[in-house]
């Protein structure tokens, strides 16, 4: 296996000792990143100089990914974004394909764009309470991460739509650049469809139940999202919504690799009540 990537993560403080032996060199056109290299340096010509645009290498990077049939698993934590671009790994959160971006923008020349080291991070989003936050979702352009929202009227997946206690991005100069959803963001909160203000708990039996009450919604927002989604911890009630959303992402021919959430349950939360949908 090939660790030409992992190398350069590993040397990121003094990247003037990356070297290579003309065997490990002959082998970086097979990785990730030399892929997508080679397609910037095509794509350079197009443009008639030295450069490629940073949505170009964006898109290299989701579509490589996807073609190589990345998982996005957010229960996988890492950051070990040379694995990704060494072809070493099949999966993971959001933070392995961020930190595989930052690798390529620092990384020296060739198998990067040797951008000042430290002019570029992984920054994490979550929310503007550090509460979570709605964002717009297609699983089909997002690795097959599947929808995590029950609607409780109708007891079908809000399509759309994810819930996110928190998201990794890459930073550099004044964007955010989102390689998992290949979009990029003037700045964080503009991945958030509809923020979180405020949480209230409560345990019935088994069970506990964190009911995330949202903020005001934007302009953008659909006002219909406005409420409070409810995610459940233990007992039978959340084993029985977290297979209904298996079942119901699975013949949307996507996977559910998070937990759930049901709502939004309308405005304003009751402590005295126990927010929960009939599955029997």
């Amino acid at each position: 296996m090939v660790e030409i990537y992992q190398d350069i993560q590993q040397k990121r403080s003094d990247l003037s000792t990356v070297k290579f032996d003309y065997k490990t060199q002959a082998l970086w056109p097979e990785t990730l990143g030399g892929a997508i290299m080679k397609r910037s340096r095509v794509q350079a010509d197009v443009h008639g100089g030295n450069y490629v645009y940073d949505d170009e290498v964006l898109g290299y990077l989701h579509s490589y990914l996807a073609e190589n049939g990345w998982k996005w698993q957010p229960s996988k934590p890492g950051k070990n974004g040379g694995a990704v671009l060494d072809l070493a790994l099949s999966g993971g959160e959001c933070r392995y394909v961020s930190a595989a971006l930052e690798l390529l923008f620092y990384a020296p020349a060739p198998y990067g764009f040797q951008l000042p080291e430290k002019a570029v991070k992984t920054v994490q989003y979550e929310g503007a309470k550090q509460s979570g936050f709605l964002s717009q979702h297609d699983p089909a352009k997002a690795f097959g991460l599947g929808y995590n929202i029950i609607d409780p009227k109708t007891k079908t997946l809000l399509e759309g739509f994810l819930f996110w206690p928190n998201h990794w991005v890459t930073e550099w100069g004044d964007d955010y650049y989102d390689a998992n959803y290949n979009r990029i963001y003037r700045k964080l909160s503009d991945m958030s469809l509809l923020d979180v203000d405020h949480d209230e708990y409560k345990k019935a039996g088994e069970t506990s139940y964190i009911s995330l009450v949202t903020a005001a919604p934007g302009q953008d927002c659909p006002e219909e999202l406005d409420g409070f989604y409810v995610r459940t911890v233990g007992g039978e009630y959340t084993a029985k919504t977290q297979q209904l959303a298996v079942t119901l992402n699975e013949k949307l021919g996507f996977e559910l690799r998070t937990g759930v959430y049901v709502g939004p349950f309308p405005k304003p939360y009751d402590a005295n009540k126990t927010y929960a949908i009939d599955l029997d």
